[in-house]
């Protein structure tokens, strides 16, 4: 029937027509495409820049809470001085002149004092001293020579040193373009975090990788058997460490020096076999710089099986935060500051193992004043005792007994020598 339809036009303009009016119908898509494509990039430069914002303001919330803590702390040092407040009004007016004197110049220094010359305040700029005979001053290194290509050679030396990498690098696990740079410093609100595994612990380590996610996290693993992770998408982005039938803190006093952490925010340390469905890692480092805890743990979850080795560890319900402590046990699950880590570190010996004993030390000997179990956000530790049976490896009780014969001079805190304590146990938040 559509065939006996009169028309305007002839038959024959029909294929043309709807070439046309395909040819028009393709444009419209094609533009609307287009409008599509550019309203994605829009949002993802609009999703970058709140990626940025936020960054910033984390940035601003760490020095904050810096600045903070430090100016409570300057108040209550000034407070515990019992000093008299200065009455000015009762004082000659001859003794408090409206302008400082400049004429004053003071006394030539005393017999065998460190100051090669008179101090003048009106003189800032000292003598110049002459070149010492008896001591040379240090030879210079060879000139740099430069070459063709824009690079830089000492001496006759052949290897090009790039000219743009002169100023000192510091140390971190963060991952170079290339070899000669350019050098990318880790972002301020980066933390790092350690875990000791192998092959039964894949499964809890694979979710708390995809839970904490690689844009906040650096993650160093130590191996301590043969196990092949290259199955993980995320195998690429970490660095991985093996050392065989070795345990966590043999690999932490060796790898995880004070120089590389201080690059990084927080320090974690965890376990392979801790479950932390329930933790916010942002929000609880948010915690830490609020009250200004040096270190801290998650609280224990209580279950048929889970590990609890102190009762103190055990979540306490309540609307509360978390509970001030002077011990935070060295497992599962342990959070330290740059800072606080720049002493923990010092204490630990060359034959540490699994590192029982630091945990009721570290408190008193490092003058820590403010550590924490976090129960907002508690953690399942399904132990597994593995590693407490590898051959040749110290029995951790005798560990932690010589540890403590070692620092006899330094209070312990373990959770028996607390009892008395009125601050453990204090709720904030």
């Amino acid at each position: 029937m559509l065939n006996n339809l009169p028309l305007p036009f002839p038959r024959t303009y029909l294929p043309g027509i709807y070439a046309f009016v395909l040819f028009i119908a393709i444009c419209f898509y094609y533009s609307e495409y287009q409008e599509v494509l550019s309203l994605r990039q829009q949002l993802y430069k609009l999703q970058e820049k709140k990626k940025e914002c936020e960054y910033a303001s984390h940035r601003f919330e760490s020095y904050w809470y810096k600045c903070e803590n430090t100016c409570a702390r300057l108040i209550e040092e000034y407070n515990n001085q019992n000093l008299e407040p200065l009455n000015n009004s009762s004082a000659p007016e001859s003794e408090f002149p409206s302008t400082p004197t400049t004429n004053y110049s003071p006394p030539p220094p005393l017999k065998g004092s460190p100051f090669k010359y008179p101090i003048n305040i009106q003189n800032e700029n000292p003598p110049e001293e002459k070149p010492s005979s008896i001591f040379p001053p240090p030879k210079l290194p060879p000139p740099l020579k430069h070459n063709k290509d824009n690079t830089t050679s000492i001496g006759f030396v052949g290897w090009p040193i790039p000219p743009q990498i002169t100023e000192h690098i510091p140390l971190n696990l963060e991952f170079f373009p290339n070899l000669i740079g350019p050098y990318i410093p880790p972002p301020f609100y980066k933390s790092l975090l350690v875990c000791t595994t192998g092959e039964s612990g894949k499964k809890l380590l694979n979710k708390l990788v995809e839970k904490f996610g690689l844009e906040h996290f650096s993650y160093v693993i130590f191996l301590y058997d043969k196990s092949n992770w290259q199955e993980f998408s995320w195998y690429d982005k970490v660095i991985w460490i093996r050392a065989s039938r070795q345990v966590k803190f043999w690999y932490i006093q060796r790898f995880i020096t004070p120089e590389l952490v201080r690059q990084y925010e927080f320090l974690w340390i965890i376990d392979d076999d801790v479950g932390v469905e329930q933790i916010d890692p942002l929000d609880y480092e948010r915690i830490m710089r609020k009250y200004d805890l040096q270190y801290s743990q998650p609280a224990n979850l209580q279950g048929p099986d889970l590990k609890v080795s102190h009762a103190i560890t055990i979540q306490v319900p309540g609307n509360h935060i978390g509970r001030y402590t002077k011990f935070v046990e060295i497992g599962p699950l342990i959070v330290f500051t740059a800072e606080a880590w720049n002493c923990a570190y010092t204490l630990l010996q060359a034959d540490v193992s699994c590192g029982w004993g630091y945990d009721g030390l570290w408190f008193d000997y490092c003058k820590f004043k403010n550590a924490a179990i976090i129960d907002r956000y508690p953690l399942t530790h399904q132990f597994k005792g593995n590693l407490m049976a590898i051959p040749g490896r110290p029995d951790p009780a005798v560990e932690k007994d010589v540890l403590v014969w070692r620092f006899d001079h330094v209070k312990t805190n373990f959770p028996t020598d607390m009892w008395w304590d009125p601050e453990i146990g204090k709720k904030f938040g």
